[in-house]
Parts: C-alpha cells; structure tokens; sequence
C-alpha cells in the first residue's frame, strides 16, 4: 500500500497504533509486519506447548471401559 491517506486513519489489529510503515493486510485486518510475525511465533510456540502437554490421542483409544 503508497497510498499513505489510506492508511492514515487505520490501527493495528495487535498493538492498536496507528499504521505508518511495514504494513500487512491479512485475515481482513491491518498489522504492522512486525506485529503480525510475533504474532504468528507466539502462535506456533502455543501450539507446540499444547500438543506437548495434550496426552497422546493413541494412549486414550488403547483404555478399554471399566
């Protein structure tokens, strides 16, 4: 996006500030890139840490019903 009158009245979706450069457009929302990538690492550490601490879909199908 050039078009800074475009993007003079817009926030980001993460941090709320106003838009000025390094901006994405994505999922529908403005982000500053930065924002949008820290984003996407907490998001996939998240994912990691669930799936650590899930138990394991095989160890649940093995129980048979008391």
């Amino acid at each position: 996006m050039h078009d800074r009158s475009a993007t003079q009245d817009k926030h980001c979706a993460r941090c709320g500030q106003t838009l000025t450069t390094s901006l994405l457009f994505r999922d529908g929302l403005f982000w500053h890139e930065s924002c949008w990538h820290e984003g996407a690492r907490l998001l996939a550490n998240a994912e990691r840490l669930a799936r650590a601490l899930t138990p394991t879909l095989g160890l649940q199908e093995r129980r048979t019903p008391e």
